[in-house]
C-alpha cells in the first residue's frame, strides 16, 4: 500500500491478494448480510427524513415532499417514513393461540431503527 501526493491510499497487487485471502467474497459479506442490509436502509431512511425536515424548517415544503418521495428502487418498495412497527406487521396470530413471525423486507425492518436514530437526534421533530 502506498500514498500519493494527495494522500489517497493506493492498493497494490499484494494488498488485493491479501484482502481476497482474508475475505474471499467481500461483496457477499457487505451486501448479503441481513444485518448490513437493514442498517444500510435504516441510515438511508433516517437521512432522507432528516434532510426533508431540514428543508421543511426553511419553509420549502415542496422540496421536503420531493425528498420524502425519492427512494432507491433497487432496494424494493419504498417503506415510507421512519416509524415504530405495529405488532401485526411483525407476526400473525395462529388459530388456537400463538404467533408466527412474518417475513418482512429489510426496508420495512429498517423503519423502526431509522425512527430510533431520528429520536436520538438533537434536532428531532416529528
Amino acid at each position: 500500500m502506498s500514498t500519493n501526493t494527495n494522500h489517497v491510499v493506493q492498493w497494490d497487487e499484494a494488498d488485493l491478494v491479501e484482502l481476497h485471502r482474508m475475505v474471499p467474497d467481500l461483496d457477499a459479506v457487505l451486501t448479503h448480510n441481513p444485518i448490513h442490509q437493514v442498517y444500510f436502509r435504516a441510515g438511508l431512511l433516517a437521512c432522507r427524513e432528516y434532510m426533508a425536515r431540514f428543508v421543511e424548517q426553511g419553509g420549502d415544503a415542496t422540496t421536503a415532499g420531493s425528498i420524502r418521495a425519492n427512494w432507491w428502487p433497487d432496494l424494493g418498495a419504498d417503506p415510507g417514513a421512519p416509524r415504530q412497527l405495529a405488532f401485526d406487521e411483525l407476526v400473525s396470530e395462529r388459530e388456537g393461540g400463538g404467533f408466527d413471525s412474518k417475513d418482512i423486507s429489510p426496508s420495512v425492518e429498517a423503519l423502526a431503527r431509522a425512527w430510533a436514530f431520528l429520536a436520538r437526534s438533537p434536532a428531532r421533530s416529528a
